[in-house]
């Protein structure tokens, strides 16, 4: 028989795994409401899907609009700076904005709680990452709105990015284009690898004759659809450039993607990306440098 101090303790250990399975719980959207532990908690109005872009209104109850979330990518289309893309965020009673990067695309119901409360949909378990209620009593908290523009915001990122981009692009332009002669064969040595059960990274040094024009970090990674490649063609530089309290001794020509279904190449001199075509995806290095020296990039 439990003693009045063993159910006052069993009572009290319930009740914090109530308010932490609660806290952990999702928000649900069912005809545009969202709910909170089944209660009405706010309402949602317009689109959001994995293959189309978002565009979504968080109101109130009583219908005042609070939160508008739309799809932000990294103006450039540089792969490097993938990881920025997202979404955009605007609390509309402060006007404040946020930019919140997402590695994968989400549905409706995900964009809710990716946003409301920072749900991590590219981490193992899709942890939340934010446990305070952005909204309270039909409004935007605005103690909550500070913490989580404190914690999400990828503001600084993105001018970090845009700001590298453009010192990259004077020191390419002041190279490129790269004259060279186009009869001779290049030819490539590999001088490091390194992997782990899903991933490799293999650099390699290409050389025209005896005259090293650039080097290649070819990438590849085992995810649930296949093997994709990430080839880095770059040139080492003598004299780093700073952006911020960072220095960068390289420059980055250019940055293919391939996979079997999408081949993509971005050419950082000219900051375009093409679709190619590339006959052997995992070997790919050979086929890429050779169109980069023939349109003088590298």
């Amino acid at each position: 028989m439990l003693t009045n101090k063993t159910k006052s303790s069993v009572v009290g250990l319930a009740l914090a795994l109530t308010s932490l399975v609660s806290h952990a719980q999702d928000l649900n959207l069912k005809k545009d409401v969202i709910t909170k532990d089944k209660v009405p908690y706010a309402k949602a109005s317009g689109k959001a899907g994995l293959l189309k872009g978002a565009n979504l209104t968080v109101s109130s109850l009583n219908g005042d609009s609070l939160i508008n979330i739309t799809t932000w990518n990294y103006p450039s289309g540089n792969p490097m700076f993938d990881y920025l893309s997202g979404y955009k965020i605007r609390f509309i009673g402060s006007g404040k904005e946020v930019i919140k990067s997402s590695g994968v695309g989400l549905t409706k119901d995900q964009l809710i709680n990716f946003i409301l409360i920072g749900k991590d949909y590219a981490s193992p378990k899709w942890e939340v990452m934010f446990k305070q209620d952005l909204i309270v009593n039909n409004a935007v908290d605005p103690a909550a709105e500070a913490a989580f523009i404190a914690k999400f915001d990828n503001t600084a990122n993105v001018e970090w990015a845009k700001e590298y981009e453009a010192k990259e692009k004077e020191i390419l332009n002041s190279k490129y284009p790269v004259k060279r002669d186009t009869s001779k064969p290049l030819k490539f040595k590999s001088i490091n690898t390194e992997s782990n059960a899903s991933s490799s990274m293999e650099t390699i040094r290409i050389y025209q004759g005896d005259v090293v024009i650039g080097l290649v970090e070819k990438y590849s990674v085992t995810e649930p659809t296949g093997v994709k490649y990430t080839y880095t063609f770059y040139n080492p530089l003598n004299e780093p450039f700073a952006v911020g309290e960072k220095k960068i001794d390289k420059v980055i020509i250019a940055t293919a993607k391939v996979s079997a279904t999408w081949p993509r190449i971005f050419i950082n001199a000219t900051g375009k990306r093409q679709d190619i075509e590339v006959a052997n995806p995992a070997n790919a290095e050979n086929q890429l440098a050779d169109m980069l020296v023939m349109n003088g990039s590298m």
